[in-house]
């Protein structure tokens, strides 16, 4: 097998599963976004979080064990399922009972209700775990491609037609559910593995040594992503919760859509090559750069575009949610600059480095946003900025162990994506000054879209021409190769 070759194919595959994803679930967003009040999502936003922290014990870490070592078992992926399904199962039991003591902690009735429909989704995921695995070891990524799609696309006309009908915050709760449910039928039909009635206790101790360096992390992963929540849910209530995550919600369609759709193909890729360290180093360094010169620019043009974009996607009566935007997308840029290093961590078998690293980063950034509350939403957006500037020295340092990787090297990587990101800002602050009193916020939007990417690409073809061949060449990796006669 051409390893490049399957990678780059990977990340076109996963650009599309993941990419295509998450923007039919923006547009979703956004249209629910205009027929839904700001206490709907927060009320939503409060229960998946709920629902999150439980499922993060649903697979026991074994889809990241059977994916990164080399030799696999049937046995191993029996094992698997069967202990999915049964912590499945008993995580929406758990689900159920505890609903109505979180819905009494916030004061929201309805949280009952909702939690407990969502829990449904626990088993679901678990019976689709396992050959989740699979399809990802065999770098089947077209096939992972239609499951998602078609589960996203499914699950978002169900929103949409329940929001128009009435339903309310249930036409989230719809969404959600109809969207794991037939994301699970396309799964089973996708993937050729089927389990079998066997179960083996050694084995399940081999998956488990690695997976539970694995559910620790993600663990600490929870706290991370969701603290912000709790804490605005707790103290603000489930309207400001709501301007809130409309906020965040551009920030993490292009954390996903850009960082989560290469580190997906990374971590089998690289625990492929995990013994060729001149390789690894070779192949990070190209992904990194790559990767800035796509996201330093979205996450500058969101910061300063903020205003106009969440007037133009989500309406006026969202405006509350600006200044989250505007700083919160800073986070994107420092995000994009270390994102891979604990995939690597991951791929080399040091999932222990990964979980220290990850528990560092999960105390600092919990001191961060409980003193960022004090100042309300826009506290716990500066948080979360400084929470990841303060754990990147300590990712630096690992790669560094790792790969041998200097500083200087490193950061060399991103010069051309700061050259042209500042050129492109620059020139859109100007814009702003004059253009925004002549036409829409719509016209003035895609103007300065318009005028951002033709200033970057510019900057990028004097400073770094051989980076645009290079995408080039990426590009032509994709096409089929011709057979030899």
């Amino acid at each position: 097998m051409d390893i490049k070759r399957e990678a780059v194919r990977g990340v076109a595959w996963s650009t599309i599963q993941r990419g295509g994803t998450q923007v039919i679930s923006f547009i979703v967003f956004a249209i629910l976004s205009r027929l839904l009040d700001p206490d709907a999502f927060g009320l939503v936003a409060l229960a998946t979080v709920f629902i999150a922290l439980i499922q993060i014990f649903l697979d026991q870490g074994f889809v990241s064990a059977i994916i990164q070592q080399e030799v696999i078992e049937e046995i191993h992926l029996d094992t698997a399922f069967w202990s999915s399904v049964g912590m499945g199962g008993m995580m929406t039991i758990l689900a159920v009972v505890v609903s109505k003591f979180v819905a009494a902690i916030y004061h929201e009735p309805q949280l009952t209700r909702i939690l407990q429909f969502l829990s449904i989704s626990m088993l679901l995921l678990a019976l689709g775990s396992t050959q989740r695995a699979v399809l990802t070891r065999e770098l089947s990524f077209n096939k992972l491609a239609i499951w998602t799609l078609a589960s996203e696309i499914a699950g978002g006309v169900v929103g949409i037609i329940f929001a128009f009908r009435g339903f309310g915050v249930w036409s989230l709760v719809g969404r959600n559910l109809v969207r794991d449910f037939i994301g699970l039928l396309v799964l089973w039909t996708v993937s050729g593995w089927r389990p079998r009635f066997s179960f083996s206790n050694s084995h399940f101790k081999e998956l488990f040594r690695f997976g539970i360096n694995v559910i620790g992390e993600r663990l600490l992963y929870f706290v991370n992503r969701n603290l912000d929540r709790l804490l605005l849910g707790y103290f603000l209530g489930a309207t400001v919760l709501g301007y809130y995550s409309v906020g965040i919600r551009l920030v993490e369609l292009m954390i996903k859509l850009f960082f989560e759709t290469v580190s997906f193909v990374a971590f089998p890729v690289f625990s492929r090559i995990q013994n060729d360290i001149v390789k690894m180093r070779n192949a990070f360094f190209r992904v990194i750069k790559l990767s800035g010169m796509l996201t330093f620019p979205a996450f500058a043009g969101i910061s300063i575009l903020s205003s106009d974009i969440i007037q133009a996607l989500f309406g006026s009566k969202w405006e509350a949610s600006i200044p989250i935007l505007r700083i919160v997308s800073m986070s994107g840029i420092i995000y994009g600059i270390t994102y891979l290093i604990p995939h690597i961590l991951l791929a080399v078998g040091k999932p222990d480095w990964r979980f220290r690293i990850a528990f560092i980063n999960t105390i600092i950034y919990i001191i961060a946003i409980f003193i960022g509350v004090h100042w309300g939403v826009i506290g716990v957006a500066f948080g979360i900025v400084v929470s990841y500037l303060s754990i990147s020295p300590v990712l630096f340092w690992s790669i560094n162990q790792i790969m041998k990787v200097q500083l200087v090297d490193y950061v060399q990587q991103f010069y051309p994506a700061i050259i042209g990101s500042a050129v492109m800002t620059v020139s859109i602050l100007v814009m702003q000054s004059f253009i925004s009193s002549f036409v829409s916020v719509e016209i003035s939007l895609f103007i300065q879209i318009i005028l951002g990417l033709t200033l970057y690409s510019l900057s990028i073809y004097i400073v770094d021409r051989h980076s645009l061949q290079e995408m080039v060449a990426i590009a032509g990796n994709l096409l089929p190769a011709k057979e030899k006669k």
